[in-house]
């Protein structure tokens, strides 16, 4: 017998707010950032001279919660085969504008497709496709991409990667940088309740996505972006280099 439809709870968007206030609480931007060792500061039209974030747009909620019976993994496997062609199969992407999915935290994936469909984040390549898939399509996706292994670590510059382990795990507490590790976790995994994973990411990919979070107030009009935006408010663009360099090439788990 079928299970009776259930309604899956929105953990990943009360994780989202609850990162949203831990980040506004502990890293809090204080005006211009700074340079550091020679790393290369932005622009005044990347860098807004305002520290206070831009208003969120209003969001509804009750939109964004997937009303699905229990995942179906294999089922996921067989609709993910559309999604090869870019994000590779299994979801090991070995393109450098496209991420990975394999390993992806199931909720972070749920969110990411709901917002897609809904035309909170808005792509021009993924809102046409997620806007075909229904709510049981995500969760069996999703399911299917959490139970994947990640793909093999990318090549890449030895000096950028340590700078950016250590920003990953440290942080600065000098600048009121707080380690991207407290929230993603020191493998870069992410948490079942929402955060993402992002291990192993191309570095490309990472690079341009961190860049879009940091300089675009209010991308994506949900709360973990803005949580991002404060969080990265402070790095250089050659900060964000380091960061992908390392994230890239994370050690396997």
């Amino acid at each position: 017998m079928t299970p009776a439809p259930h309604q899956t709870p929105p953990t990943a968007l009360s994780v989202a707010a609850g990162v949203l206030l831990l980040v506004l609480g502990a890293c809090a931007p204080k005006g211009q950032s700074q340079t550091n060792g020679g790393t290369t500061p932005r622009s005044a039209a990347a860098h807004p001279a305002t520290t206070t974030p831009a208003r969120m747009p209003p969001v509804d909620l009750d939109a964004l919660e997937l009303r699905a019976n229990a995942p179906d993994a294999a089922r996921g496997a067989q609709l993910s085969t559309a999604c090869a062609g870019c994000h590779g199969t299994r979801g090991v992407s070995r393109r450098p504008d496209v991420p990975g999915l394999a390993g992806q935290r199931a909720h972070y994936t749920q969110l990411e497709l709901v917002v897609f469909r809904n035309g909170v984040r808005p792509s021009d390549v993924m809102a046409p496709i997620a806007r075909r898939l229904s709510d049981q399509d995500v969760a069996d996706l999703a399911a299917y991409y959490a139970r994947q292994p990640l793909g093999p670590a990318w090549p890449t510059n030895a000096a950028d990667r340590e700078r950016g382990r250590a920003l990953f795990t440290r942080g600065d507490p000098n600048r009121n940088l707080m380690a991207c590790a407290v929230c993603h976790g020191a493998d870069g995994r992410g948490t079942e309740g929402g955060v993402a994973s992002i291990a192993r990411l191309p570095a490309a990919y990472a690079q341009k996505a961190m860049g879009v979070f940091r300089d675009l107030p209010g991308f994506g009009g949900i709360p973990h972006a803005e949580a991002m935006r404060i969080a990265l408010h402070p790095l250089t663009d050659t900060e964000l280099q380091q960061l992908a360099a390392y994230v890239s090439s994370m050690d396997a788990p």
